[in-house]
């Protein structure tokens, strides 16, 4: 099953090492991202809040076990929305916390 993310390089590189992540870090990095989202694009959330998915016809993603309301599964849904602007700096801060990647 393709995720969106898969033909972003990097970013889909490092969206991919969030599921082995402890809980405490990706939830720290969760919160971190949803941060600089909101800085750049306060309205992000309700501008597409409806469109997300329902709870209740997911279940294929590792994020999909979290809450609605939970920091995970808000960034994994919101991110799809996102101009290529700001995936871009997101990919930047995970470079910055993760280290760099070999990827186009």
């Amino acid at each position: 099953m393709k995720r969106w993310y898969d033909q972003k390089d990097k970013l889909g590189t490092y969206l991919t090492m969030f599921k082995g992540m402890s809980p405490k870090t990706r939830d720290s990095m969760a919160k971190n991202i949803i941060l600089l989202i909101d800085n750049n694009d306060p309205e992000i959330k309700s501008k597409f809040v409806f469109d997300f998915p329902e709870k209740r016809d997911l279940n294929r993603r590792w994020y999909d076990k979290y809450d609605k309301f939970h920091d995970e599964w808000i960034l994994f849904n919101m991110l799809p929305y996102l101009d290529a602007i700001l995936l871009n700096q997101i990919t930047l801060y995970l470079e910055g916390e993760l280290g760099q990647i070999n990827n186009n």
